[in-house]
Protein backbone atom coordinates (compact mmCIF):
# COMPACT_ATOMS: atom_id res chain seq x y z
CA UNK A 1 0.00 0.00 0.00
CA UNK A 2 1.28 3.52 -0.79
CA UNK A 3 2.69 5.37 2.26
CA UNK A 4 0.46 8.28 1.24
CA UNK A 5 -2.59 6.02 1.44
CA UNK A 6 -1.62 4.77 4.90
CA UNK A 7 -1.39 8.36 6.18
CA UNK A 8 -4.70 9.27 4.61
CA UNK A 9 -6.36 6.20 6.14
CA UNK A 10 -5.11 7.18 9.59
CA UNK A 11 -6.45 10.71 9.11
CA UNK A 12 -9.80 9.34 7.98
CA UNK A 13 -10.11 7.15 11.09
CA UNK A 14 -9.31 10.16 13.27
CA UNK A 15 -11.98 12.18 11.47
CA UNK A 16 -14.51 9.39 11.97
CA UNK A 17 -13.74 9.27 15.68
CA UNK A 18 -14.29 13.01 16.03
CA UNK A 19 -17.54 12.84 14.06
CA UNK A 20 -18.91 10.05 16.24
CA UNK A 21 -19.00 12.49 19.18
CA UNK A 22 -20.40 15.66 17.58
CA UNK A 23 -19.34 19.03 18.93
CA UNK A 24 -21.93 21.71 19.61
CA UNK A 25 -21.64 23.26 16.14
CA UNK A 26 -22.40 19.89 14.52
CA UNK A 27 -25.26 18.81 16.80
CA UNK A 28 -28.02 19.72 14.37
CA UNK A 29 -26.23 17.93 11.54
CA UNK A 30 -25.84 14.86 13.74
CA UNK A 31 -29.63 14.70 14.11
CA UNK A 32 -30.22 15.07 10.35
CA UNK A 33 -30.29 11.81 8.39
CA UNK A 34 -27.24 11.49 6.16
CA UNK A 35 -27.72 10.45 2.52
CA UNK A 36 -24.58 8.66 1.28
CA UNK A 37 -23.82 8.37 -2.42
CA UNK A 38 -20.54 6.56 -1.73
CA UNK A 39 -18.95 4.10 -2.26
CA UNK A 40 -21.01 2.70 -5.17
CA UNK A 41 -20.81 3.90 -8.77
CA UNK A 42 -24.51 4.76 -8.83
CA UNK A 43 -26.44 7.26 -6.76
CA UNK A 44 -29.96 6.87 -5.41
CA UNK A 45 -32.81 9.41 -5.47
CA UNK A 46 -32.26 10.29 -1.78
CA UNK A 47 -31.01 13.88 -1.91
CA UNK A 48 -29.22 15.85 0.82
CA UNK A 49 -31.52 17.31 3.46
CA UNK A 50 -32.67 20.78 2.32
CA UNK A 51 -30.61 23.70 3.56
CA UNK A 52 -27.80 21.50 4.93
CA UNK A 53 -24.24 20.72 3.94
CA UNK A 54 -22.95 17.18 3.75
CA UNK A 55 -19.43 15.78 3.45
CA UNK A 56 -18.50 12.42 1.96
CA UNK A 57 -14.90 11.24 2.07
CA UNK A 58 -12.95 8.03 2.17
CA UNK A 59 -10.06 6.04 0.78
CA UNK A 60 -10.05 3.91 -2.38
CA UNK A 61 -7.12 1.50 -2.66
CA UNK A 62 -6.36 -0.68 -5.67
CA UNK A 63 -3.17 -2.45 -4.45
CA UNK A 64 -1.91 -3.09 -7.96
CA UNK A 65 -2.59 0.30 -9.51
CA UNK A 66 -3.79 3.39 -7.66
CA UNK A 67 -5.24 4.96 -4.54
CA UNK A 68 -7.31 8.07 -3.99
CA UNK A 69 -9.39 9.97 -1.46
CA UNK A 70 -12.75 10.52 -3.20
CA UNK A 71 -14.36 13.51 -1.48
CA UNK A 72 -17.69 15.17 -2.19
CA UNK A 73 -19.31 18.25 -0.67
CA UNK A 74 -23.08 18.39 -1.12
CA UNK A 75 -25.70 21.02 -0.38
CA UNK A 76 -29.45 20.41 -0.23
CA UNK A 77 -30.91 23.12 -2.46
CA UNK A 78 -34.48 22.10 -1.62
CA UNK A 79 -36.37 18.93 -0.68
CA UNK A 80 -35.83 17.48 -4.16
CA UNK A 81 -32.39 18.64 -5.29
CA UNK A 82 -28.77 18.87 -4.24
CA UNK A 83 -25.59 20.28 -5.75
CA UNK A 84 -22.31 18.38 -5.49
CA UNK A 85 -18.63 19.27 -5.77
CA UNK A 86 -16.23 16.34 -5.86
CA UNK A 87 -12.48 15.79 -6.10
CA UNK A 88 -9.66 13.74 -4.60
CA UNK A 89 -7.32 15.90 -2.50
CA UNK A 90 -4.66 13.19 -2.85
CA UNK A 91 -4.33 10.55 -5.55
CA UNK A 92 -1.44 8.21 -6.26
CA UNK A 93 -0.80 6.06 -9.32
CA UNK A 94 1.60 3.11 -9.51
CA UNK A 95 4.50 4.15 -11.72
CA UNK A 96 3.13 7.70 -11.88
CA UNK A 97 2.86 10.49 -9.36
CA UNK A 98 0.90 11.91 -6.46
CA UNK A 99 -1.41 14.91 -6.66
CA UNK A 100 -4.94 16.26 -6.69
CA UNK A 101 -7.60 14.51 -8.77
CA UNK A 102 -10.07 15.94 -11.27
CA UNK A 103 -12.86 18.27 -10.13
CA UNK A 104 -16.49 17.22 -10.71
CA UNK A 105 -19.62 19.40 -10.51
CA UNK A 106 -23.05 17.80 -10.35
CA UNK A 107 -26.74 18.54 -9.91
CA UNK A 108 -29.15 15.82 -8.74
CA UNK A 109 -32.87 16.48 -9.14
CA UNK A 110 -35.64 14.21 -7.89
CA UNK A 111 -38.70 14.30 -10.11
CA UNK A 112 -41.22 12.50 -7.90
CA UNK A 113 -42.01 12.25 -4.20
CA UNK A 114 -39.98 9.89 -2.01
CA UNK A 115 -42.58 7.50 -0.59
CA UNK A 116 -42.19 4.05 0.89
CA UNK A 117 -43.34 1.40 -1.55
CA UNK A 118 -43.36 3.78 -4.53
CA UNK A 119 -40.70 4.15 -7.23
CA UNK A 120 -38.97 7.52 -7.09
CA UNK A 121 -37.31 9.02 -10.18
CA UNK A 122 -34.42 11.47 -10.50
CA UNK A 123 -31.70 12.63 -12.85
CA UNK A 124 -28.05 13.46 -12.28
CA UNK A 125 -26.14 15.91 -14.50
CA UNK A 126 -22.38 15.99 -14.03
CA UNK A 127 -19.30 17.49 -15.64
CA UNK A 128 -15.66 16.65 -14.98
CA UNK A 129 -13.05 19.40 -15.18
CA UNK A 130 -9.53 18.17 -16.05
CA UNK A 131 -7.73 19.59 -13.02
CA UNK A 132 -5.57 16.50 -12.39
CA UNK A 133 -2.00 16.34 -13.70
CA UNK A 134 -2.15 14.11 -16.78
CA UNK A 135 1.66 13.95 -16.94
CA UNK A 136 1.57 12.10 -13.60
CA UNK A 137 -1.13 9.74 -14.84
CA UNK A 138 -3.74 11.22 -12.49
CA UNK A 139 -6.22 12.19 -15.21
CA UNK A 140 -6.88 12.24 -18.94
CA UNK A 141 -6.64 16.02 -19.36
CA UNK A 142 -10.09 15.98 -21.00
CA UNK A 143 -13.55 17.33 -20.13
CA UNK A 144 -16.34 14.79 -19.57
CA UNK A 145 -20.12 15.34 -19.41
CA UNK A 146 -22.53 12.78 -17.94
CA UNK A 147 -26.30 12.53 -17.63
CA UNK A 148 -27.96 9.74 -15.63
CA UNK A 149 -31.50 8.58 -14.97
CA UNK A 150 -32.17 7.07 -11.54
CA UNK A 151 -35.03 5.02 -10.10
CA UNK A 152 -35.16 4.06 -6.41
CA UNK A 153 -37.75 1.88 -4.65
CA UNK A 154 -37.60 2.52 -0.88
CA UNK A 155 -39.17 0.00 1.50
CA UNK A 156 -39.27 -0.34 5.29
CA UNK A 157 -35.73 -1.64 5.82
CA UNK A 158 -34.34 -2.00 2.30
CA UNK A 159 -34.21 -0.21 -1.03
CA UNK A 160 -33.30 -0.94 -4.64
CA UNK A 161 -31.86 1.45 -7.22
CA UNK A 162 -31.49 1.26 -10.99
CA UNK A 163 -29.06 3.62 -12.73
CA UNK A 164 -28.53 4.38 -16.43
CA UNK A 165 -25.87 6.89 -17.49
CA UNK A 166 -24.82 8.34 -20.84
CA UNK A 167 -21.62 10.30 -21.14
CA UNK A 168 -19.50 12.25 -23.58
CA UNK A 169 -15.95 11.32 -22.62
CA UNK A 170 -12.97 13.29 -23.85
CA UNK A 171 -10.51 11.24 -25.87
CA UNK A 172 -6.91 11.81 -24.67
CA UNK A 173 -5.61 10.85 -28.12
CA UNK A 174 -7.27 13.94 -29.57
CA UNK A 175 -10.16 12.24 -31.31
CA UNK A 176 -12.91 14.35 -29.76
CA UNK A 177 -15.59 13.10 -27.37
CA UNK A 178 -16.67 9.46 -27.27
CA UNK A 179 -20.04 8.08 -26.18
CA UNK A 180 -20.01 6.05 -22.96
CA UNK A 181 -22.75 3.97 -21.37
CA UNK A 182 -22.90 2.94 -17.71
CA UNK A 183 -25.49 0.67 -16.09
CA UNK A 184 -25.85 -0.24 -12.43
CA UNK A 185 -28.23 -2.01 -10.06
CA UNK A 186 -27.77 -1.51 -6.32
CA UNK A 187 -29.52 -2.55 -3.13
CA UNK A 188 -29.16 -2.02 0.60
CA UNK A 189 -30.63 -3.68 3.68
CA UNK A 190 -30.86 -2.30 7.21
CA UNK A 191 -29.75 -4.61 10.02
CA UNK A 192 -29.97 -4.45 13.80
CA UNK A 193 -27.83 -2.01 15.74
CA UNK A 194 -27.89 0.77 13.11
CA UNK A 195 -25.84 -1.43 10.76
CA UNK A 196 -26.55 -2.27 7.15
CA UNK A 197 -25.24 -4.06 4.07
CA UNK A 198 -25.17 -2.99 0.43
CA UNK A 199 -24.26 -4.38 -2.95
CA UNK A 200 -24.01 -3.18 -6.52
CA UNK A 201 -23.34 -4.62 -9.95
CA UNK A 202 -22.14 -1.99 -12.43
CA UNK A 203 -20.69 -1.78 -15.90
CA UNK A 204 -19.03 1.03 -17.85
CA UNK A 205 -18.79 0.63 -21.63
CA UNK A 206 -16.92 2.83 -24.10
CA UNK A 207 -16.56 1.21 -27.51
CA UNK A 208 -14.54 4.02 -29.09
CA UNK A 209 -11.89 3.74 -26.39
CA UNK A 210 -12.15 -0.07 -26.24
CA UNK A 211 -13.09 0.03 -22.55
CA UNK A 212 -15.49 -2.42 -20.92
CA UNK A 213 -15.37 -2.59 -17.12
CA UNK A 214 -17.86 -4.69 -15.16
CA UNK A 215 -17.46 -4.82 -11.40
CA UNK A 216 -19.36 -5.43 -8.19
CA UNK A 217 -19.14 -3.54 -4.90
CA UNK A 218 -20.09 -5.26 -1.63
CA UNK A 219 -19.89 -3.82 1.85
CA UNK A 220 -21.44 -2.74 5.12
CA UNK A 221 -22.37 0.44 6.96
CA UNK A 222 -22.84 1.62 10.53
CA UNK A 223 -24.59 4.78 11.67
CA UNK A 224 -23.82 5.71 15.32
CA UNK A 225 -25.94 8.87 14.93
CA UNK A 226 -28.41 9.74 12.12
CA UNK A 227 -26.06 12.32 10.61
CA UNK A 228 -23.04 10.00 10.32
CA UNK A 229 -22.69 6.86 8.20
CA UNK A 230 -19.46 4.85 8.18
CA UNK A 231 -18.87 2.44 5.32
CA UNK A 232 -16.40 -0.20 4.22
CA UNK A 233 -16.37 -2.60 1.32
CA UNK A 234 -14.56 -4.33 -1.50
CA UNK A 235 -14.76 -3.80 -5.27
CA UNK A 236 -14.31 -6.94 -7.37
CA UNK A 237 -13.55 -6.68 -11.07
CA UNK A 238 -15.32 -9.07 -13.44
CA UNK A 239 -13.63 -8.02 -16.71
CA UNK A 240 -10.05 -7.20 -17.72
CA UNK A 241 -10.63 -3.43 -17.78
CA UNK A 242 -11.90 -3.39 -14.20
CA UNK A 243 -9.49 -3.57 -11.25
CA UNK A 244 -8.95 -7.11 -9.95
CA UNK A 245 -9.99 -5.89 -6.52
CA UNK A 246 -9.96 -2.70 -4.51
CA UNK A 247 -10.80 -1.69 -0.96
CA UNK A 248 -12.98 1.22 0.12
CA UNK A 249 -13.56 2.79 3.52
CA UNK A 250 -15.13 6.13 4.34
CA UNK A 251 -17.88 8.18 5.86
CA UNK A 252 -20.78 10.51 5.12
CA UNK A 253 -21.43 13.31 7.61
CA UNK A 254 -24.24 15.86 7.57
CA UNK A 255 -22.69 19.12 8.75
CA UNK A 256 -25.92 20.93 9.56
CA UNK A 257 -27.75 23.94 8.12
CA UNK A 258 -26.09 26.72 6.17
CA UNK A 259 -27.58 29.36 8.48
CA UNK A 260 -25.72 27.85 11.45
CA UNK A 261 -22.36 28.46 9.77
CA UNK A 262 -23.34 32.01 8.83
CA UNK A 263 -24.32 32.80 12.45
CA UNK A 264 -21.18 31.14 13.85
CA UNK A 265 -18.94 33.07 11.44
CA UNK A 266 -20.58 36.42 12.17
CA UNK A 267 -20.21 35.82 15.88
CA UNK A 268 -16.41 35.28 15.73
Amino acid sequence: MHATTQSLLAALLALAASCASPTKSFNEGARTTATPTRPTYSQSTFTTAPGTFELETGVYVDPSDASSVPTTFKYGVNDRADVQVGFSPASAVEGGGVGVGDLTLAWRQRLTEQQQGHLSLAYLAQIKLPTADEDKGLGTGEFDALLAGIGTLPMTDWSMTGYVELGLIGDPTGGGADLQLALAAAGDKALAGNAGVFGELAGVFNGEQDYDAIFTTLGGTWSPVPGLVLDTGIVLGLTDDAPDYAFVIGLTRNLGPARGYAVSHSGN
